[in-house]
């Protein structure tokens, strides 16, 4: 989308689309056509995730200043050594803000399809005790055990971001102050 302004005219709207449809409508829609709960998890998990992680990289993508572009052109870079050097390396700090926030739902659309299938998952202990048919303290336990695991999932891509962009640490820490030359008369 970043290369082409058509396509990302063209797909962005169908991206918010898809992001605005309600996931527990579609849900059994896609656990019908994949017929396999675990498929249907990873479907559901990719939809929902999806969209956070692709606007934000655009955004950093296009956050990139024109100067920059323009700089790197007239040091005669092509286009692959302009994503390299330029793009890429600014658009990691927005790519991982759109995992931190994905990290989590897909943590809860797994749950969530978990739900419409019988198993052993959390999902399904969740909606039978909200049957009743288990204490209401499993209820409690279960979303504990899901809040820990999206907060577990978030701390776990915030350390994958330090380990790929170690360079955004550096640029966080204020940098030691060097004191100007005294005039001389």
């Amino acid at each position: 989308m970043n290369l082409f302004r058509t396509v990302e005219k063209t797909l962005f709207p169908y991206l918010m689309i898809i992001q605005m449809i309600p996931i527990l409508g579609m849900a059994p829609i896609v656990l019908a056509i994949t017929r396999d709960i675990d498929k249907s998890r990873i479907v559901i998990a990719a939809i929902l995730t999806f969209y956070p992680v692709a606007t934000n990289t655009l955004a950093g993508f296009q956050s990139v200043e024109k100067e920059k572009h323009d700089l790197m052109y007239s040091l005669a870079a092509n286009k692959v050594e302009v994503y390299k050097k330029l793009l890429l390396p600014s658009c990691l700090p927005y790519f991982f803000t759109g995992l931190k926030i994905s990290a989590p739902m897909a943590i809860t659309a797994s749950i969530l399809v978990d739900t419409l299938q019988g198993g052993g998952g959390l999902g399904t202990m969740l909606s039978q005790s909200l049957k009743h048919a288990m204490s209401i303290y499993v209820f409690w336990q279960i979303v504990f055990v899901s809040a820990l695991i999206g907060i577990l999932s978030y701390y776990l891509v915030s350390i994958l971001e330090r380990i790929v962009t170690p360079s955004k640490l550096s640029k966080g820490k204020k940098m030691k102050e060097i004191p100007e030359p005294e005039e001389t008369m």
